[in-house]
């Protein structure tokens, strides 16, 4: 939620720069890179109204949760352009102290869920796709653009989830990968379930690696930028108000790790952004960040 549009300039013409400078100058303390994800939501720029009463994800504590697609796109492109600019590292209009520029930019996130608004239109992202590339690469043409984060193609049972998959079909088929130089899906499937079977993982890969290759990308890689296993013992909370309890040891946890990778990079995904569940099963956590059963889990740590 750091670069969002409502948060950074809440007013036209007025930047507040707070948010998105705090979160690169601890990614530049701690010698992180960041893929910045870019919020194209603002009410002020924007004719649409859209209710996410029902979504619940910590995204929507930053970003105006009731602007749809900007209306106004001279306006949201100054402020991708600005915004890139600041931290780019060129030495131009750069933050103040800025060690660790951006070099990575997803224009939105998981856009053909219920939570985008009129984005969840194939076209209509497309468009706002091509809008955010030119205003990136006219800034820093170096900088990687990527497609908002593919949400999940099929449920644990293996059932095809129609709407992720006709997005994405329906995306590449009006030509949406010439904006891009890499494109991003998000795999969490593992995060609160016991499955050891990665035929539902090798079936996202195979769909997205073949839709890049039948419309003539077959050099483009992929990055998983939600991806995880749970590992010790968790408390899975069901929308029925039931729970369960799952645990996964340290080996098994390591163990699908390696397998995901491994068949991952085989099919072009170049990098894995680490992603894990909570033991209260709230679903925020991270590698290195959550503590289970009374013990900080690292990821490295556990393939080790």
């Amino acid at each position: 939620g750091a670069f969002s549009w409502n948060v950074i300039e809440p007013e036209e013409g007025d930047f507040d720069w707070e948010l998105s400078d705090a979160t690169m100058k601890m990614a530049g303390e701690a010698n992180v890179e960041v893929s910045a994800v870019i919020y194209p939501y603002s009410s002020w720029a924007s004719d649409e109204t859209t209710s996410r009463s029902s979504c619940t994800g910590i995204d929507f504590v930053f970003f105006d949760s009731y602007a749809g697609l900007p209306t106004d796109m001279d306006a949201y492109s100054n402020f991708v352009e600005k915004t890139v600019e600041r931290y780019d590292g060129d030495g131009e209009d750069d933050m103040p102290g800025l060690t660790m520029p951006v070099t990575a930019w997803e224009v939105a996130n998981e856009v053909e869920g219920p939570c985008s608004g009129s984005l969840n239109d194939a076209e209509t992202y497309l468009e706002l796709l091509k809008v955010s590339y030119e205003a990136i690469k006219n800034t820093d043409s170096d900088a990687l653009v990527l497609n908002a984060g593919a949400l999940e193609i099929a449920d644990m049972n293996g059932n095809e989830i129609s709407d992720t998959v006709e997005f994405w079909e329906t995306f590449f088929e009006s030509g949406g990968a010439e904006y891009l130089d890499l494109f991003n899906f998000h795999y969490n499937r593992e995060r609160t379930e016991d499955h050891e079977d990665l035929s539902i993982w090798m079936a996202h890969l195979e769909f997205f690696r073949d839709l890049l290759d039948e419309n003539g990308f077959e050099d483009t890689k992929m990055w998983a930028t939600e991806y995880g296993a749970y590992g010790g013992t968790i408390t899975v909370n069901a929308k029925s108000g039931s729970t369960s309890t799952l645990t996964r040891t340290d080996e098994e946890q390591a163990s699908w790790f390696f397998r995901t990778a491994i068949t991952g990079m085989a099919y072009g995904v170049e990098r894995f952004f680490v992603d894990l569940k909570g033991q209260d099963g709230s679903g925020i956590g991270s590698s290195s960040l959550y503590d289970q059963m009374g013990e900080t889990r690292d990821f490295v740590d556990t393939l080790k």
